[in-house]
């Protein structure tokens, strides 16, 4: 499933399958959130302003860089991983050279909730950062603790949290 939860950044925005993998990447977050919620998370977005999308596209990928950076040591894995978010987001060259530039700092998290306002985009950020942290094939405390950290700052229960991390 990971090779199709890069996708998602850029589908979730503009709703244009362009390939198989596409489709694939919205299967894929149709079973994590389920239609009904992917549908309304969608909708929302669909009604969002290009500029905001584009804003939310990069937050989400910053977060997946703090992610990457929790333990100190960013892997080739986990940058293969944000490189290949980058692609797909479809970014205005101004925001990803902003997003690029997040290697070279820790991103901010302060606000995160608000910056990401709905529920269900919270909730697939929580899924798409696990992935950041787990592209080098394992997790280590710092960045358990940073996943603990993001899904109180996105509001996802640790209940939540748990069974999106199994899902």
């Amino acid at each position: 499933m990971r090779q199709h939860i890069e996708r998602w950044l850029g589908l979730l925005g503009s709703g244009l399958l362009e390939s198989w993998e596409d489709e694939e990447a919205i299967e894929a977050a149709l079973k994590i959130v389920g239609e009904e919620q992917l549908s309304a998370q969608r909708e929302w977005l669909s009604h969002l302003p290009h500029a905001a999308v584009q804003e939310i596209d990069a937050t989400a990928i910053e977060v997946c860089v703090w992610m990457a950076q929790a333990d100190g040591e960013v892997t080739d894995g986990e940058r293969a991983h944000i490189d290949e978010l980058i692609a797909a987001s479809r970014l205005d060259p101004k925001t990803e050279e902003r997003v690029r530039e997040a290697w070279n700092r820790r991103p901010n998290l302060q606000g995160l909730a608000e910056r990401l306002p709905h529920p269900v985009l919270r909730e697939l950020l929580l899924v798409l950062a696990w992935q950041t942290a787990f592209a080098d094939g394992h997790l280590n405390r710092f960045e358990q603790g940073g996943e603990l950290l993001l899904s109180t700052l996105l509001g996802v229960s640790e209940d939540r949290a748990y069974a999106l991390r199994r899902a």
